[in-house]
Order: C-alpha cells, then structure tokens, then sequence
C-alpha cells in the first residue's frame, strides 16, 4: 500500500491517499478547501489513475471534512464518521463562523455512520466489513477526547495508524473545542500506546511518527 499526503486548508490539515497496487484507493480526511486544492488531488488520482473506494473521518472538524462535499460530488463516495460526531458534521457552517472563515461551508451530503458498516471487537474496536476491493483489514479504533466521535484507523497487515488530531508527533490534539474532554483524550491515548512500537502514525497535521517514538517522547504517553 502507497500513501500519499496532502497539506491542504488554513489550518494545514493532512490529507491522505491510501492506495494498493491495483489503484483501489482510499481517502482519508479530505480538507481540500478550494479548487485550486481540488485540482491539486484530481491531478494526483488521474495521474496515478486512482479509484476512490472510500472515504475515512477520523473526526468531523472543519479542517478534516472541508472536502467531503467534494469527493462525494466528484467520486460519489460518501464519508464514512462516528455518529458520536453528528452535530459537529451538520453544524459546519458553525465551525466555520467560530474561526472567521466563510459561513458557507455546509456539508450537506449524508455520511455513511461507522457502526452501520462494522462489527465490535473484544477491545471496542470497530471491524470494518467493506472489504470486496481491497484485501487489507481495516479497525476504527475510538478515540475519544478531541471530539467525542473521534476515530483513528489501523491497518494491521500494514502496521499503520491514521490518527486524526487524536495523537501528533510529540503532542496531541486540542480539547478546548467543541467536543473536547480531555481527560477523555488521556484515556484514548492509553489505548493507542498499546500497539506495536514500529507502528507507523500518520498524524491530522505535522509529519508521520511512529508508536516508539510517541511513547519515548511524547509527554502524553
């Protein structure tokens, strides 16, 4: 499996492609913000002549789900989000207004909720189901703490995280917005720490790090 991460929004929200050998391609996070941005990963999927499968929310903050609209429209791919982040997915135009950015950024496209799509783990893992393109397995881990509905999504057999703003290189996400605990996000980290030391964590923002490092590190862990 490929990754590839784009920088995309004010607030320079990572935006990944994940993609086999046979171009089945999942997104995860897109924040795409303008078209310049969208024109930026369409070239990407063209070039590389990419399906779209699916659409993974680690959370529904404004700088990951900016482009949701878009890979829908464009691809016809619903997002896939915790239904513990419903009110902040409908409520967009909120978000927007509480960072001084347009108030016209509705997302009004329906996601697809994770629990719909997956069966609980002994751990309270969620198993997702969808694996008729791709051959890797997929668990949504939640994690809690930056939004209630926040989810980081681990590919075992390929020994990768995609954190959302759950866990960064050295730090972790904010909980003083909506949705935020941070007790809660203490308790989640604990969790994460729990995988394999080589893991390789592809944060929300900033640069890829790895479980070893995190708990070597990171005050958090």
């Amino acid at each position: 499996m490929h990754v590839e991460c784009f920088y995309f929004n004010p607030f320079r929200e990572c935006t990944y492609l994940l993609s086999d050998d046979n171009g089945n391609t999942i997104v995860i996070d897109c924040g795409c913000s303008n078209n310049r941005e969208q024109q930026r990963i369409t070239q990407y999927i063209d070039t590389y002549s990419l399906t779209i499968r699916y659409h993974l929310l680690t959370h529904a903050h404004i700088d990951h789900v900016w482009g949701a609209e878009f890979i829908y429209r464009q691809y016809g791919v619903r997002p896939l989000l915790s239904q513990k982040d419903d009110w902040l997915f409908q409520n967009i135009s909120l978000q927007a207004q509480m960072f001084g950015l347009a108030a016209t950024l509705d997302t009004p496209i329906e996601y697809t909720p994770i629990e719909s799509k997956a069966t609980l783990n002994g751990e309270g893992d969620y198993e997702l189901l969808f694996l008729n393109e791709l051959s890797c397995p997929i668990t949504a881990i939640p994690t809690p703490g930056h939004t209630e509905g926040g989810v980081c999504y681990y590919f075992p057999n390929e020994n990768i995280l995609f954190s959302g703003d759950t866990l960064f290189e050295n730090g972790i996400g904010r909980t003083d917005l909506m949705g935020g605990n941070y007790g809660t996000l203490l308790k989640s980290l604990n969790k994460i720490k729990l995988l394999p030391d080589d893991t390789i964590v592809y944060p929300g923002h900033g640069y890829q790090t790895t479980i070893g490092h995190e708990k070597q590190f990171n005050p958090y862990l």
